[in-house]
């Protein structure tokens, strides 16, 4: 059996990423793995159609407004997923396209598992971008495992 010792857990912060992110505690736990968990605040939508020369997963330059709002967001997730564990909980802060930055992050470390929501966007979001889960699946370099937060399930 593979060793399982980085998982990469990217969250929007919506109701599917904290549940994927507290399955990642229970599999980091079992295996000893860290967990580095990763937000990437994408441009607003009126910069979505300059996207497609950006696909490589080139960054984008965050506002300061937007970065200390993610960051604090993302710090409070770190802290709730550090409580009541030895598992070592990284914070990752990005730019650019979901799918891109996760898919580019994982290729250039050494992660065994992404663990993710599979819902994040939805209605017309999720219908003109399609699913970051769903092209994180097709094209990551490691296993990926998706969860569905309750709501979800059925």
């Amino acid at each position: 059996m593979p060793s399982i010792q980085r998982i990469l857990v990217p969250v929007d912060f919506s109701d599917c990423a904290r549940a994927a992110l507290d399955y990642a505690r229970f599999v980091a736990d079992r295996f000893g793995a860290t967990i580095d968990v990763l937000h990437v605040v994408e441009p607003p939508a009126a910069v979505v159609p300059a996207m497609a020369t950006l696909e490589g997963g080139v960054s984008l330059p965050i506002s300061p407004v937007d970065r200390t709002h993610a960051a604090r967001e993302l710090e409070q997730w770190i802290t709730d997923a550090r409580r009541g564990t030895e598992t070592r909980v990284r914070p990752r802060l990005d730019s650019g396209d979901a799918h891109s930055t996760i898919l580019r992050l994982a290729a250039e470390e050494p992660f065994d598992l992404i663990i993710m929501g599979t819902h994040g966007r939805t209605g017309l979001g999720h219908l003109l971008l399609g699913s970051v889960a769903e092209k994180v699946v097709r094209r990551a370099p490691c296993p990926v495992l998706t969860v569905r937060a309750a709501e979800h399930k059925g």
